[in-house]
């Protein structure tokens, strides 16, 4: 009977512990829509993220500390990127951000995954 907790106990940890999935999302933006995905990182997490689009998008990765906005990315024109941030000094919630400011739809694709880096 005590294995079987034993068991139980580390599949448990390990859930815990182990990386997210990496997701994927395609989207369309009309003109002057803005998608947002925000992703609680610990200490211990990195953020690997890239995007395609079919036509510049303004994009940012930015966090809040109180009502202030600061950007671990600023906000820039842009089609396509691949990039991984590495982890905070303290946790918080980091949010991808892409707005359409084209005359015209524009498709996005992109994946993110929250990856156990670096200890601090």
């Amino acid at each position: 009977m005590q294995t079987k907790t034993i068991f139980i106990f580390c599949a448990f940890v390990f859930l815990l512990t182990s990386p997210a999935a990496k997701e994927f999302e395609k989207i369309s933006l009309a003109p002057g829509q803005a998608h947002e995905v925000c992703l609680l990182l610990e200490t211990t997490n990195e953020l690997h993220y890239a995007f395609t689009a079919s036509d510049k998008l303004s994009f940012n990765l930015h966090y809040h500390v109180g009502a202030e906005v600061k950007f671990a990315v600023p906000e820039q024109p842009i089609s396509a990127m691949k990039e991984v941030l590495p982890p905070p000094t303290e946790a918080r919630t980091y949010c991808l951000m892409w707005t359409n400011k084209a005359a015209q739809t524009v498709d996005l694709s992109l994946e993110y995954q929250k990856l156990a880096g670096a200890n601090k």
